[in-house]
């Protein structure tokens, strides 16, 4: 990841910086990762991820695809975090989506499918109560 010039302070980029250097650093705290060990479980040099985190560096895509499937996420929930992250509903907020999104990376494929099914199961309830 090559170094980015230094971007407006309040720009989108620097917004945007801000959103996935907070993400990151969450990640990589929350796993009790150093960033060495965050570096080879994402296939990126710690140096960058580190960049990342202080704002000296904009990831792209496929880095934020690496970041996601190291804590077994998907690119579309990554987004959702950087979402969250930039209109300021972060994960230590309880009922954030961000929060939602990190509470499942720990559960087993049967788990999800039974949250999902749950998620199911309130909104069926919430439309039946809105009639």
């Amino acid at each position: 990841m090559p170094r980015k010039p230094e971007c407006e302070p309040g720009s989108p980029e620097d917004l945007y910086r801000g959103a996935v250097g907070a993400i990151f650093r969450r990640i990589r705290t929350d796993h009790n990762w150093s960033l060495r060990e965050f570096g080879e479980r994402v296939g990126v040099a710690h140096t960058s991820l580190y960049a990342v985190e202080r704002r000296d560096n904009t990831p792209g895509i496929d880095t934020l695809g690496r970041v996601a499937a190291s804590i077994d996420l998907s690119l579309p929930a990554m987004l959702a975090l950087v979402n969250e992250e930039l209109i300021g509903d972060t994960a230590s907020e309880p009922g954030s989506l961000a929060s939602v999104i990190e509470a499942a990376t720990g559960l087993t494929d049967q788990q999800r499918r039974e949250l999902l099914s749950f998620v199911d199961y309130l909104r069926y309830r919430d439309a039946r109560e809105a009639r």
